[in-house]
């Protein structure tokens, strides 16, 4: 369990039994999810702080906290394939599997979201990097091992070392790419606004982006006719938003990074990227569980 913080229900007279429910009656790979459906309260043990949780990354919507919301997760996540009490037993039968990943998953996603409701998009911006970083290797293992054919799973380990040089990067994109096949995901885009106070601004941040981040890094990405939305395909993802980090947080006189001074700093940056970025990360997140519950049911 996170040391710094404890979930708690949306509404104290909300009760959901093992393995839908909260710490001793969830299941941590559950509570993921309900963090990104924005279904719970977090609770900071130490400021004694409560933020909550109320927008759906995965519909991009703010939640209605209701009784029917688990069922309604549930029949959103697995597109009526699963009944509810399918997805009881297989998130009881595999409660223990990589539990301590998913707990350390569920700290992390706890520490983003909090940041984030207190509009420190900064700090939500580091978080959020942690949970690529952790996810990089994790997530495509556990998606290989999910696997119901061990010629396929053999296939997708093979395909998983195209390029060591990039390391884990470079095993977190092929995963993507199997990801955004199975999950159907092969024509969808990821949009981000951008944003600013005036027409110099947005310009500026765009030429940005086209200079230090898609151009020649192969990304597929697009402009709207007008410039103010960024879209980034699903299997561009990994490399676009490490790129965007590097060029953030580095200030080497090579030029190649933001100049947030023009950008009037980071954290209306850090704003354009967090929930864009945090919607495909719940996709990416749902398609492994899909895979996953299929051993089980």
């Amino acid at each position: 369990m996170p040391r710094h913080c404890k979930l708690r229900e949306a509404r104290s007279n909300l009760s959901f039994e093992h393995p839908f429910g909260l710490n001793d009656r969830g299941v941590p790979v559950f509570e993921c999810i309900r963090l990104v459906c924005g279904t719970v309260n977090i609770h900071n043990k130490m400021t004694d702080q409560l933020s909550k949780s109320r927008y759906c990354f995965l519909t991009q919507t703010k939640r209605r906290i209701s009784n029917s919301m688990i069922k309604d997760i549930i029949s959103s996540i697995f597109e009526n394939d699963l009944t509810l009490d399918d997805a009881k037993s297989f998130l009881t039968k595999g409660a223990v599997d990589n539990r301590e990943f998913w707990e350390d998953l569920k700290a992390e996603i706890c520490l983003c979201l909090a940041s984030r409701i207190a509009d420190r998009p900064v700090e939500a911006f580091l978080y959020l990097y942690r949970i690529i970083e952790l996810v990089s290797l994790a997530l495509p293992l556990v998606y290989a091992s999910s696997q119901p054919d061990y010629r396929k799973a053999l296939v997708f380990i093979k395909s998983l070392s195209e390029n060591n040089r990039d390391g884990d990067l470079s095993i977190f994109r092929s995963f993507v790419k199997s990801a955004e096949k199975s999950g159907g995901y092969d024509d969808v885009f990821i949009d981000f606004i951008i944003s600013g106070s005036t027409n110099e601004l947005r310009t500026e941040t765009k030429r940005q982006f086209e200079q230090l981040v898609i151009n020649d890094k192969g990304i597929n990405s697009k402009f709207s006719d007008d410039g103010s939305v960024l879209s980034i395909s699903f299997s561009s993802m990994p490399l676009f938003f490490v790129q965007c980090r590097n060029r953030l947080f580095h200030n080497s006189q090579s030029g190649q990074n933001f100049k947030l001074d023009a950008l009037n700093g980071a954290s209306e940056l850090c704003k354009m990227l967090i929930d864009s970025t945090l919607y495909w990360f719940s996709l990416v997140l749902i398609e492994v569980v899909k895979v996953n519950a299929k051993r089980y049911v």
